[in-house]
């Protein structure tokens, strides 16, 4: 089995090319233990930090990997490394007191050489530890170690989104809008548990997103992995200028300018920029055509919902996760009345009819015996009370055409 240097993907012995970042056969060599650039597991560069102020700089040199069976801030023992990103390195290591699997990621003691810059990242690692959620992996342990952070992750097995939606390409299949919508919510699902704990991911691409299997309409088990480079909303750099960190594919525009201006709507930019990729095929750029062209299974309001995600102007687009949720859930369920045939309809009608008794037959529960009697009380009141009124109390009659008539 082969192994792509420069993303580590596994690929079929007669690969000319690398399915996952386009590298060619030539350049791929049998699995080795370093990486020769500082790429992230997909082939998509994440933009890294400065030596100091982390605003901007040279690169650190190429990390080298670490042997299997180096001991790790004396607790974690690696047996091999799964991938390289402009952050760092990642190991599948031991927790040996626990005998747990974890994912470990070491960020070299160059890429942040200044002592302000790890402390900066280790407070970040630590407002991460804080999400516990089913769609964010889990950040067990945070700390530095030979003067390089490491954060310990929860271990997992899957397939990262990109390589998931490259294999469909390759074999000319479109990912329905469906299923592409449930990856979606399982996202935006994770992203609202992280902007709860005041952390924004920064990063959000298909790379850093796992599949645990395959994905339905019904049901997508995800993960939203990387929140290592995450930034706390409530935390500032000390000259106000942030970080900049991000992969620009997939990043807001107001974050390209100032990193500490990516909020929760900067993350629903990157979702809105995913979603349209895994409909479409490709990124939306330049004067990009709305999802549905050509595309049956896409309500036109997933087109105006995309459209707003990807506005320039972050207060155009849903402010919160659960709003993007809400919006796109109801795209969809308008969509499926709209085209319901006559039977759906009628199945509706009827399922509409049937909960508005169940609606009344509470009420009615709800109301004791005596409470009975006195409503009729009442009713026969406001009944009798009503004609004495209409008829007043002189000499009634009717006349020809049936009409009271009082004096």
């Amino acid at each position: 089995m082969l192994r792509c240097s420069a993303c580590q993907t596994e690929l079929p012995d007669n690969a000319r090319f690398c399915a996952a970042c386009g590298t060619a056969v030539e350049d791929i060599e049998t699995e080795v233990e370093t990486v020769a650039a500082l790429r992230t597991v997909s082939g998509l560069e994440t933009v890294a930090p400065g030596r100091d102020d982390m605003t901007g700089g040279d690169y650190a040199p190429a990390p080298t990997g670490m042997a299997p069976g180096t001991m790790v801030a004396g607790k974690y023992r690696i047996e091999r490394m799964i991938g390289a990103g402009g952050m760092g390195m990642v190991y599948k290591a031991i927790e040996t007191v626990t005998d747990t699997p974890v994912a470990l990621k070491v960020i070299p003691s160059g890429q942040v050489s200044s002592e302000r810059a790890v402390q900066r990242l280790i407070e970040e690692g630590k407002t991460t530890r804080t999400i516990s959620h089913p769609n964010v992996v889990k950040t067990y342990d945070i700390g530095v170690w030979q003067g390089a952070p490491y954060i310990a992750m929860e271990y997992i097995e899957g397939k990262p989104l990109h390589i998931w939606r490259t294999e469909k390409m390759s074999r000319n299949e479109e990912v329905p809008a469906r299923i592409a919508g449930q990856i979606v919510k399982e996202v935006l699902n994770g992203l609202e548990a992280a902007h709860a704990a005041g952390v924004i991911h920064r990063d959000l691409k298909p790379e850093n997103i796992m599949l645990l299997g395959e994905p339905t309409a019904q049901d997508a088990q995800v993960k939203i992995v990387d929140f290592g480079i995450a930034l706390a909303t409530t935390q500032k750099s000390d000259d106000g200028t942030g970080t900049g960190l991000g992969t620009q594919l997939y990043m807001a525009p107001e974050q390209i300018r100032n990193a500490n201006a990516a909020n929760a709507a900067a993350d629903l930019y990157s979702v809105s920029k995913i979603f349209y990729e895994l409909i479409v095929g490709v990124l939306p750029t330049g004067h990009w055509s709305p999802p549905s062209d050509g595309r049956s299974d896409v309500p036109p309001a997933i087109d105006k919902l995309i459209e707003r995600g990807l506005s320039t102007n972050r207060n155009l687009r849903p402010q919160t996760a659960a709003d993007y949720r809400e919006a796109m859930i109801e795209g969809f369920n308008t969509s499926l009345r709209r085209n319901a045939g006559p039977d759906e309809r009628k199945r509706e009608y009827r399922e509409a009819q049937q909960d508005l008794k169940n609606a009344y037959g509470r009420v009615f529960r709800t109301i004791p015996k005596w409470g009975w009697a006195v409503i009729a009380i009442v009713v026969l009141i406001a009944v009798f009370g009503g004609l004495a009124e209409e008829t007043g109390s002189g000499n009634c009659y009717y006349d020809a055409y049936g009409n009271v008539i009082c004096q």
